[in-house]
């Protein structure tokens, strides 16, 4: 039927890699999820020599009689966050890679992007905030806003941590996205998990238009022809991964945002990833945001992988 979507084709491109991190940047205000976070970052696969960079930002304006005792005090909780990392580390026998704190002064969002920049980053892991919701709501959360201006991956940590991840769910669209977004689940996975849930919402194009015309078998039919097409373009995708994992896929139709979170919820996820599209302008104000959605209502932790080109400009 006219008018669907084609996806596109994938024939001889290379099978995503399962490299690790070389650098790592988490961001940290000293409350309870942040913590999370520096957790969450020194569980993530980290290659020989590489870094983990822990960072915290103080605001503009501290009342210059307080600022030497509020850095200095700054300044100590990052050295006992890096301490007990590298105490972690070594009981891990990871003597080959290196911890290191960086103290910043801005605005938070913009300095972690900065730093990540500079750092050339692989991955930046930062807290949800649970509290101060119409606060979040109105003027988005730090989160958030490095999710809309960074072409970096962000991973939002919600739970805190007991382990390596071993129950995640990938959310693809089949569309620019998808191979980065596999490459970038399997990145933070490591070698060790082999069963992955995959999950896409696909709709039936222009229904709207043909059920004034069409009987319900006919609509039925045209629904599952758009299902066996969306299922046929995933299972192409996913075979260029190789035979090392052993996916469970998922075709829901629907509004992505509620499948995904749906299906996070069943498969007990302790890590949704999931690519990202619009973040400003008038198509994120009507269309919204699949990405931020989940981020604010799945019940785990939530890896973005940004756009596959995307052109970056400091806020």
């Amino acid at each position: 039927m006219a008018g669907r979507r084609k996806h596109r084709g994938t024939a001889g491109r290379k099978a995503p890699r399962r490299s690790p991190f070389r650098k790592i940047l988490v961001a940290t205000d000293f409350a309870q999820d942040a913590g999370w976070a520096v957790e969450r970052a020194a569980r993530l696969p980290l290659a020989e020599g590489g870094k983990l960079i822990i960072a915290h930002v103080l605001p503009y304006g501290i009342p210059p009689k307080y600022e030497g005792q509020i850095e200095r005090d700054a300044q100590r909780s990052l050295e006992d966050i890096v301490r007990r990392v590298l105490d972690g580390y070594r009981k891990a026998a990871r003597a080959d890679v290196s911890v290191v704190s960086v103290l910043l002064t801005g605005t938070t969002y913009v300095e972690i992007i900065r730093l990540a920049r500079t750092e050339m980053a692989d991955i930046i892991v930062i807290g949800k905030h649970g509290r101060r919701v119409i606060r979040d709501l109105l003027l988005g959360s730090t989160a958030e806003k490095i999710i809309r201006t960074t072409n970096i991956p962000v991973l939002i940590v919600k739970v805190k941590p007991s382990g390596s991840y071993n129950r995640p769910v990938i959310a693809l669209d089949l569309e620019d996205t998808a191979r980065s977004t596999i490459e970038l689940a399997l990145r933070s996975l490591g070698p060790k998990v082999t069963n992955i849930s995959v999950v896409h919402a696909y709709t039936a194009p222009f229904e709207g238009f043909i059920v004034p015309s069409f009987s319900a078998r006919e609509v039925n039919a045209y629904r599952n022809e758009c299902r066996d097409e969306a299922l046929s373009g995933l299972q192409r995708l996913l075979k260029l991964t190789g035979d090392t994992v052993r996916w469970k896929v998922s075709v829901k139709r629907g509004d992505p945002r509620f499948v995904l979170t749906r299906e996070s919820a069943t498969h007990r996820a302790d890590l949704m990833v999931l690519g990202t599209h619009s973040r400003s302008g008038l198509s994120h104000a009507l269309l919204g945001s699949v990405a931020e959605y989940v981020v604010r209502s799945a019940a785990c932790d939530v890896l973005l992988s940004p756009p596959a080109r995307f052109s970056f400009a400091l806020p």
